[in-house]
This record gives structure tokens, sequence and C-alpha cells, in this order.
């Protein structure tokens, strides 16, 4: 127990931080006076940094998206602090000097003076406002004494599957036991609060609790459903009919604690639980959780959006005054809500300006209002936007005609200025495109007149006249087009991709100011976009190639006993490099000698313009794509796959390479990383949109592009996850303590591994293959040199298990540059390439400096460690 307080006291409370963020909108308007608040006392008696961090955020903001705070630094002098901070509202607070209040966060209001004092490893809070950090407290160790029984560890986990229908049944009677407690002593510290700060620690005190207990009820109901015997009776895996499951909602699910959250608290910090809360309410009210009628496509509804639009109508019937209020802006306000989930559909559009209309709480509305602007500009770039205009010739034109198309839209008016000045330069940017036929020129006017705007094409004066005139039948600005697509000015200018979505912001695009050569190069890009491929798969006796134009596909049949070479389109328009294919991919070695250059890079994501500028500028390739690099080692840490949009060309480009460096004595190592496994597994959640249309066009799933058919399949599957070179150790990820107890040679941990590269967990048999392959603990996934884990100590036993002196490692940012960790022994060379900050590793005789693609060259030993203040991990 004693152990488990020290680590209270010592562990920065960032998940209790962030959770108070997520808290979201305000109240109700109360008239809280200015003030002040101080707050002082003791640090922890094993603290020794210099100074201490206190960040606050408001309690009651109305966005829930807002995650500003401040951040005030004070001095620690003689172990203890103060802190006077100047309150207009009440604010949580966070700081490494007192202990965590469970998940429900300190906060401070005008007029509180608390000290924190400790005996022993015990924090002891005093002074005015401090029986509700005494409350959380307690209620953090309350927290732990249930937590430690047998029957809390008999449960299931919180986010696992239910074991059966009893541990459904414990687990409601072990938060029904917590609910009173925790109650009881809220209650018993009621008359030492504010009103306020009771309802707002009973109400997240409460949350907790529900929000398993909703939980715990959603996999009870959702369990697979199977028929009986005679095929008269569906139940779910549990042996529950819909009758039965109604019967337990009734039970479980409506208790004192749901009761308060839902009609009594008058303060709703995170409405995510009386929001979720509703779509059992909602299935509730139609005597059915899952699907017993196989003609059923849904109970709520028959597309997604349906049942968003019945729970907010439910809510509006259920919930009143300021939690009816909070729920309905949660719909769209969250950032994780309707408008940025689902977009504007119709449904949503509806239900939106329905919300508009509900009386009060204007601040509320206000910030949705806010929201949705900025969610509308958003997904200009990310949504499917389809219109219906009609063309000089009285046609209806959609965007269904403009599929695998690049598309530039000019939307003008007769009398426009603007527009008369936007004509030459656009001009000029259609004479660029003129043999094109994927590229696609869009006038359309607002014109009320058909017959004004028919005469302003004629004359060619507001637009060019060229490509496709269209019309928004009269409608004007009130077009559903216009409002879609944002247009509040003219001239616009915007260009879509070859998937129907805008790529730009119209204010990013203007013409005039260039005479159109930022447009004609971003319509390049996108023409190289639309590309795709090849994809090479080798048959018995013939090879297959197929290349992707838009939503064309050509496919090539090669007799295999021919040589085989094709071209690879570049990132710039025009360029490509040549690619030979290998007579059969052979296993990669993962031990090599000293070399005297290698040029490290890591996480390039698709990225070819990245991947290429660093080569070039450091002498690996030149501007041919030819290997200039001698006896130098390139190696590829992983993560070359997903979320950038050319990954095709890079993995062809890393093929080629290997060629051709082994021609001149060099070598390339690909060294797999989570990402690579990913694909290979099926697991597409981080892949580029194109890559998933692009292989329906192949009739193929994305896991299938990269079988072992595939070229490039079977070329990846020979690689490895972990390699040395002289007496450097590489891997995307790093060496985890597990790795180094299995005490694996790199050969066992590469071959281990390989034969899991396809399969999921699910496959896992092998003890060693658990590990090695483990989304913790394995090379291609282990974070912990980077994320806070303080006992390194197994770094040095990695070094000596391997007589190497570094790791080097990518897979995750810490700085914007390459760096040095751990006493220098971890390099990590992950980098925001997608941001113009690309840089790589160069290590050369025996010396480490990071270069950029410029080509500047700087030496690791300048700025071997990162000042604490400037460390910062994204994890991906």
């Amino acid at each position: 127990m004693k152990n488990r307080k020290v680590m209270r006291i010592k562990i920065v409370t960032t998940l209790v931080f962030f959770l108070s963020v997520y808290h979201g909108f305000a109240q109700k308007k109360t008239n809280y006076s200015k003030g002040r608040a101080v707050l002082q006392g003791m640090v922890p008696p094993d603290y020794i940094k210099e100074t201490i961090d206190l960040a606050t955020v408001p309690m009651e903001v109305v966005s829930y998206t807002s995650d500003k705070y401040d951040t005030i630094v004070k001095r620690v002098i003689n172990k203890r602090i103060k802190c006077v901070l100047s309150l207009d509202r009440p604010k949580y607070i966070k700081g490494d000097f007192f202990a965590n209040g469970s998940k429900i966060g300190y906060h401070i209001e005008s007029g509180d003076s608390i000290v924190v004092n400790y005996k022993g490893d015990e924090p002891i809070f005093s002074g005015r406002g401090a029986a509700k950090w005494e409350l959380l407290y307690k209620l953090a160790l309350l927290k732990d004494s249930m937590e430690l029984t047998d029957s809390f560890k008999a449960l299931s986990g919180r986010f696992k599957p239910l074991k059966n229908l009893n541990d459904y049944f414990a687990w409601n009677t072990y938060l029904n036991d917590k609910l009173r407690k925790t109650t009881e002593l809220i209650d018993n510290y009621r008359s030492r609060m504010s009103d306020f700060a009771y309802n707002a620690i009973k109400e997240r005190a409460l949350y907790e609790i529900e929000e398993k207990r909703m939980v715990r009820f959603s996999y009870l109901s959702r369990g697979s459903v199977k028929s009986d015997s005679s095929d008269s009776l569906i139940v779910n895996q549990y042996g529950l009919t819909n009758r039965d499951l109604c019967v337990i909602f009734d039970s479980t699910m409506n208790g004192a604690g749901a009761q308060w959250l839902q009609y009594e608290s008058s303060f709703v910090g995170d409405p995510y639980y009386l929001y979720a809360i509703l779509k059992f309410y909602a299935l509730r009210e139609r005597n059915r959780f899952f699907k017993d009628r196989r003609s059923d496509t849904s109970i709520l509804g028959k597309e997604e959006v349906d049942g968003y639009v019945v729970r907010y109508n439910l809510a509006k019937r259920r919930y009143k005054g300021l939690i009816r209020e909070k729920v309905l802006a949660f719909f769209f306000n969250h950032e994780h809500g309707l408008l940025h989930e689902l977009g504007f559909y119709p449904e949503i559009e509806e239900i939106l300006a329905d919300y508009y209309k509900q009386p009060g709480f204007e601040n509320h509305k206000k910030e949705v209002r806010k929201y949705e602007v900025e969610e509308r500009e958003r997904q200009m770039g990310k949504r499917d936007v389809g219109f219906k205009l009609v063309d000089m010739y009285g046609n209806i034109f959609s965007k269904e005609d403009l599929k695998g198309k690049v598309v530039i839209m000019d939307f003008w008016f007769t009398g426009c200025k603007g527009c008369i000045q936007m004509v030459p330069a656009l001009s000029k940017v259609e004479e660029a495109f003129k043999t094109d036929s994927d590229v696609v020129f869009l006038n359309v006017c607002v014109d009320e007149s058909k017959d004004r705007w028919l005469q302003s094409v004629g004359q060619k004066k507001y637009t060019t006249g060229n490509g496709i005139n269209l019309y928004t039948n009269g409608e004007g600005n009130e077009h559903s087009m216009i409002k879609n697509f944002g247009i509040a000015a003219y001239p616009s200018i915007l260009l879509m991709d070859g998937y129907g979505h805008l790529v730009r912001g119209r204010s990013k695009i203007d013409p005039r100011i260039d005479n159109g050569r930022l447009l004609v190069n971003l319509i390049k890009e996108q023409l190289l976009l639309i590309k795709d491929g090849p994809y090479v798969w080798e048959g018995d006796s013939t090879i297959r190639i197929s290349r992707i134009n838009g939503i064309s596909l050509m496919n090539e049949t090669i007799n295999k006993k021919q040589a085989v070479s094709f071209n690879v389109p570049s990132d710039t328009g025009g360029n490509s490099f040549t690619v030979k294919l290998k007579e059969q991919a052979h296993g990669t070695p993962c031990q090599f000698g000293d070399a005297e250059k290698i040029l490290a890079i890591s996480d390039i994501e698709g990225n070819l313009k990245a991947l290429r500028d660093l080569l070039r500028s450091n002498g690996v390739i030149d501007e041919n794509y030819d290997w200039t690099f001698g006896k130098g080692h390139l190696v590829l840490l992983g993560d070359v796959f997903d979320r950038g949009s050319q990954v095709t060309e890079c993995l062809w480009l890393i093929y080629s390479l290997e060629q051709k460096a082994k021609e001149k004595g060099g070598f390339v190592h690909f060294i797999l990383g989570n990402h690579e496994i990913m694909n290979l597994q099926g697991d597409n959640r981080y892949v580029h949109e194109k890559y998933k249309r692009n292989a329906a066009i192949l009739n193929s799933s994305t896991s299938e592009l990269y079988s072992n058919d595939a070229v490039l399949g079977k070329w990846l599957r020979t690689k490895n996850i972990i390699e040395k070179i002289g007496n450097l150790l590489f891997a995307h990820g790093g060496v985890s303590p597990g790795i180094n107890k299995l005490k694996l040679s790199l050969e066992q941990i590469n071959r281990i591994a390989r034969e899991y590269y396809d399969r999921n967990g699910d496959a896992l048999t092998d003890e060693y293959a658990n590990v090695v392959m483990s989304s913790s603990q394995s090379p291609f996934w282990y974070r912990g040199y980077y994320t806070g884990q303080k006992n390194t100590g197994y770094i040095d036993s990695t070094l000596k298990i391997y007589s190497v002196s570094h790791i080097i490692t990518g897979h995750t940012i810490v700085s914007d540059t390459v760096s040095m960790h751990h006493a220098n022994k971890v390099i990590n060379t992950d980098t925001r390439h997608a941001d113009g900050k690309s840089e790589a590793l160069l290590v050369e005789y025996g010396e480490f400096y990071r270069v950029n693609t410029q080509g500047k060259k700087t030496s690791l030993e300048v700025n071997s460690t990162l000042k604490k203040e400037e460390k910062y991990v994204f994890l991906k």
C-alpha cells in the first residue's frame, strides 16, 4: 500500500489533467466573484527539481475542443513553493507536488488558501478549501483499496469482454458497493465544501462509476447472435433474448447514480455518459438491443446517421434545462461528434438547424456555430460533397461526371471586378493543360438570370468561357453547392483531386498573384497522385503488371522468361526511375561488419519528396535516382507505409536501390516497422484513402496488394525487424526488457517474427513469438526509450547482449531533429517529414551527424541531450 501511495505522489497527473480538459461546456452562467487563491506547501520528500510546473484550465468552458491551459513555473525554495492565482472562475490544477485525486482532478476556487504538507509519504491538506482536496485524495484511496480485493481481481478487465453472465452481475454488485461508499464519503464532506465543489466532485465520481456500468452492459447487449436448436428463439452469446436484456437494463442501469447524473446534477462537466446512454434508452424504447429479425437492417434506422437523429430527439424529450442543453450541444460540438465524424448530411443539417431554434443558452450555441464554421472549412478537403448543376445545353452535370479527374472550379458572377482580373491568369493555367484529358475546368456562375449567364459566357469577360460552363439554375448564392463549398467571395478558385476531395481552401489559391504558377504546380502534383503502381504479381509462367490512372486500370502481361523492367513516376511531373525485377527474393542477413558511411532514415510514411530530397542532398543518389553512395549503407528504419500518398513509389525506389547499391559495393537495409506489419496483416486504419480506392479498382483488399503473390509482398517478407551494422543496433522501435529476457540472437528474433508477419495476434502460438510480435514489447512497436520509463538500466543490458555501443530507432517523434538520449546510447531518427522537417542520421567513420534535405551536416555531439523543457513525444 505504501508503494502505491509513493507512486501516487510522484507521478505527474497527466491523465487527471486530460480528463479535466475534456470536461467541456459551462454549466450555467454563475456569478462567481473574481478574486485570488493561494496554493502553497511542501513538495514530496524525494522531489529534486529546482522548479515545479503548475497547469490550470477553467472548469467552466464552452467548447468541447478547447485544450488551452496556463502553465506557471514556480521555484522550489527549501522544499516549499507558494503560488498566488488570480481567478475569475474555478479551475482545475495539476502539478507533481500533490497526490493524484483519482480521475476527478483537483480544483481551486476564488478565496481558497490551500496548504499541502507531508507526514512521511502522506499528504496533509489544510487551509480554506482544503476539505475538497482531502476528499479527492480519500476517493483515490477508496478506489485503490477496492481494486485490491479478490472480488475485484476476479472481474473481467474494464475494456475486455465479459467472462459470462455472472461476470456482469458481479460487476454490477461491485459498482453498487462503490457507488454507496463513494456517495457516503462525499456526503460526509458536503458541509465543508461549497455547493459548486460538492456537485463538481460528485458528478465526476458518479460518472466514473456509471460509465463503467454502461461499458459492461454494452458487452452484454452486443454479444454475437445465435439461434437455439429450434431456430424459433433468437439469443445472443450469453443466452439472452431481447426481452431478457430489457429486464436487466431496467434493473441495473437506472440506479441512484444514473438518476442523479441525468436529473439532479447542477454541474455537467463531461456530458459523454449522458450522450452515450441515450443509445441504450433508444434501443430500450424499441424493446430490442440486437437484431432478431433477419429482414432488419438496423434497429434505429437504415443509415448510420439515423441512429443519431433518434438519440437527438430523445435527448430533447428526456432531459431538461442545463443537462438538456449540454447534451444537445455535445452532438455537434464534441471533437468526435456528428459534424466531425459524419459531416453535413441533410439529416444532420436539419437537426443542427433545430438545435439553433431551441431557446436559451446562447453562449453554448455561439460555440457550436463557431465549431460548425471550422468543420465546414476543414472538411472541404476531406469529405465528398456532391452537387448537381445545369450546363449550357440544359443537361444536369454532377460530381459523378468527374470521377478520376483533377478539377479546377472557378466561381464567378456577371459584374464581378475581381473575376475580370482572374480571366488572364486562369487562361494561362488552361493553356498549360489543354491537351491533358485528366484535367477538367469548371466555370460555376451564380447569376440568377440564365440569359445574363449565357451572354457573359460568350463575352469571356468574367470567365474564360473554356472548359465546362455550369449554372446554379437561378438559385444563386442559395444553391447547396455554394454553401457546402463555403464560397463567401468571388472569384473563388477551388481544386478538386481525382477522388472528389477539395485540395486546398479557396484563400490559398489565387492565380492572379503569380500568373497561375502555383495552381499549375498543384495540378501537376494531383495528376501524379491519381496515378498508382505498378502493382506486380507473379504467376507460374507470366507476370502481370497493373497501373492505375484515376479510375482507369491498365494491365500488362509479360512472359516470365524475359527480363522485366518498368518505369515508376517520381514526385515531380515527367520524372521517373527504372526498376528491374529481381529473379528471386532472398532472405536478408541481419549482421554486417563495419561500414565507413551509414545514412539512416525512418518513418517516411509515403512521402517520396522527403525521401528523394534526403537521399539526393546527402550523396546517396543522383538526379537520375542512381546510387552514388559507394560502399556506404542506407538504412530505412521502418514505416515507409501509411498516411502518405506515394507509398508504392517509395517501395519501388528502395527495391531498385538495393540492386544498384550492391553493384557498387554498398547495401540497402529495409528494417520493418509497425506499419509494414500492420499492412501485411490487413490492418489498414492508417492507410491513405487513395490505396483503399485503388485496391477496390483492382478487386482486392489493401493487404492483398502485398500478398505473397505480389512482388513487393514477397520482397517485404524477406526483411528483418532488427539488424546490426558494426557496433550499431538498428530497430524501428527498440529493444524492450521483454526481448532482453528472452536472450535470443538477432537471427532468432528475425526468424520468429518472419513467420508471423502476415498473421495477427490471434495466430500466435509460441511463447517467444508472443513477445517478439507484442504490441508493446516487439522491436517494431516498443516505445519505452521515450515515454517516461524511469528504469532504463536494461539499455546497458541490450548493449552487452548484442555487443553494440548504440541503439538507433525511429517510431516515436521526440524532437524536430535527430537526437541522442540516455547518455547518448540511444539515437532517435524520427522527424516531422510531413511538416517539411526532414532529417536523417549520418554515421561517418564512427562520428554521428544529423543531416537535412539541404545537405547541412551538424555534429550530434553538439546537442547530444535534449533539454527537458524541449522534449515532447508524439505516438503514432
